[in-house]
């Protein structure tokens, strides 16, 4: 297994990818209560929610948190995926998106935050479903800016 070092990759594609995708993701998530089947998801209110705190900047923190997380995750994308799976690079961060809608929305904020894995506390797809669909479109978006040097 090949792995790169962070000053081997492309450090400000990272960056433009990370910041674009997460923003682009949360979008996303707010718009998506327009879409039949699908429910809004406010990503900053989720991490307001797992840090425990209602405070006023709560929010702005959760949203900011959020985008450095998602800058972290194409670092770590960037850094192990790309040099050891050989598929077309937007497969390869749809791919990605999915696996951490899964693992890390799915499996570890979704209970921090009270809905249980997936959502499934709130007896309806809708949750999964838009989780998906917005790490999906994260992917697609890291994948299709972050170009390999």
């Amino acid at each position: 297994m090949d792995t790169l070092t962070w000053r081997e990759v492309d450090f400000g594609g990272v960056l433009l990818a990370g910041v674009t995708g997460g923003y682009l993701m949360a979008l996303v998530g707010l718009w998506a209560g327009r879409v039949r089947y699908l429910i809004a998801i406010d990503i900053a209110d989720f991490g307001r929610r797992y840090m425990v705190s209602d405070r006023a900047s709560a929010w702005l923190i959760g949203f900011v948190s959020h985008l450095l997380n998602s800058v972290l995750l194409v670092l770590m994308w960037a850094m192990v995926v790309v040099p050891n799976v050989h598929i077309n690079r937007v497969l390869s961060g749809f791919l990605w998106g999915e696996v951490l809608a899964v693992l890390l929305a799915g499996g570890m904020v979704g209970p921090l935050s009270g809905i249980g894995f997936m959502g499934i506390k709130t007896s309806n797809p809708r949750f999964a479903l838009t989780n998906l669909l917005m790490h999906g479109v994260w992917g697609v978006v890291i994948g299709a800016l972050y170009v390999v040097p």
